[in-house]
């Protein structure tokens, strides 16, 4: 949903994740070239991912690529889209409140995105995640 560096090489990401949801998490060393975690670490990808809580943030020890979006990755108006649905999260929802409906919308938003006509996907978002919460 975010993210931001952090020293010379680290970066904090704020995401959502199907089992923890909305969560903090530093990359330690991310931004280097051989970091092994920056293939499968960016915004807006779908990732498979391990941390380890630290004394101040959880951080990532591992991140497996499933998919980038590439539909929206390349399209300034999708990804502008993408940035949207992101803030709306980033605003309405606390940290670690695990919601598997809202995980489910978010990932069947990104391959509508990814696929579909621009307009429908993000009131086709906001609608349901209103409705998931509340």
């Amino acid at each position: 949903m975010k993210k931001e560096g952090r020293g010379e090489a680290d970066q904090l990401f704020s995401i959502f994740t199907k089992d923890f949801g909305k969560l903090e998490i530093l990359g330690r060393a991310i931004r280097k070239i051989t970091s092994k975690l920056r293939a499968g670490s960016d915004l807006f990808y779908l990732s498979e991912i391990e941390f380890i809580q630290g004394k101040t943030y959880k951080t990532l020890t591992d991140a497996i690529l499933i998919d980038t979006f590439k539909k929206i990755r390349k399209d300034p108006e999708r990804l502008n889209l993408i940035c949207q649905i992101a803030d709306a999260l980033d605003s309405l929802l606390g940290w670690e409140q695990r919601d598997s409906a809202i995980w489910e919308l978010l990932n069947e938003s990104f391959q509508r995105l990814n696929n579909l006509k621009l307009e429908i996907v993000y009131y086709f978002f906001l609608w349901n995640l209103f409705s998931i919460l509340g």
